[in-house]
């Protein structure tokens, strides 16, 4: 019976890291320069379970490509520790980049 629980969680924590690795959060806000330009702030997560800066970075890329496929002009990077109710940082961080699409 007890190596029955052991296996379940052992099962259980595999399938979380499993999924964590596999798809990081990814949003996506559209802006407009002045000029009427396109453009976006892309935000993902990582730290914890989440995966790496340089994970993040990577995906943040991919989706700034497939949203402005003619290329883009980085902009700014922001980065915003997530904390708890009580205020105290959990270990995860918000990265956020600012992009302009490339009119080609």
């Amino acid at each position: 019976m007890k190596s029955k629980t052991i296996v379940s969680l052992i099962s259980l924590i595999s399938a979380l890291f499993i999924v964590g690795c596999a798809g990081m959060v990814m949003e996506y806000t559209p802006i407009k320069s002045d000029d009427g330009q396109k453009g976006y702030f892309v935000r993902t997560v990582y730290g914890l379970i989440d995966g790496t800066k340089k994970q993040a970075i990577k995906e943040i890329e991919r989706e700034a490509n497939r949203l402005c496929p003619n290329g883009f002009a980085f902009v700014s990077e922001e980065e915003h520790p997530r904390k708890t109710k009580w205020g105290a940082e959990n270990g995860q961080v918000d990265l956020v980049w600012e992009v302009m699409c490339t009119n080609a």
